[in-house]
């Protein structure tokens, strides 16, 4: 899991410190220090109170968010670990597209 980054990394992106972060969650300074240097990972409850803070998902705080994507319509896993961001988009922009041109060579079909 990439929490410890993720903490840091949306901590100062939200221009927040430590110790205030510490004080929202209701723990000391040193048990969120802790987290932030993967020396604890939270518990289920403070991630959930992580994400709404830095309003994200779960799925993002955790690092999970590019490992996979589902196809819409077929149901089919696309593993994307080894992408960048962009380059998830791209892919995932060219899907929709497919979808939209099957979509309309369908309907195409019918009403001829």
């Amino acid at each position: 899991m990439m929490v410890p980054s993720n903490l840091q990394r949306l901590r100062l992106a939200h221009n927040v410190t430590r110790l205030s972060m510490a004080k929202s969650l209701g723990i000391t300074p040193q048990a969120y220090g802790n987290y932030e240097n993967g020396r604890r990972q939270p518990n289920l409850t403070v991630l959930c109170k992580l994400a709404d803070q830095f309003n994200v998902t779960l799925d993002e705080l955790v690092g999970r968010t590019l490992q996979t994507r589902t196809s819409p319509s077929k149901g089919h896993f696309l593993h994307t670990g080894q992408l960048n961001e962009n380059d998830v988009s791209k892919v995932s922009d060219f899907i929709d597209t497919l979808h939209r041109q099957s979509h309309y060579v369908d309907q195409n079909a019918v009403s001829s």
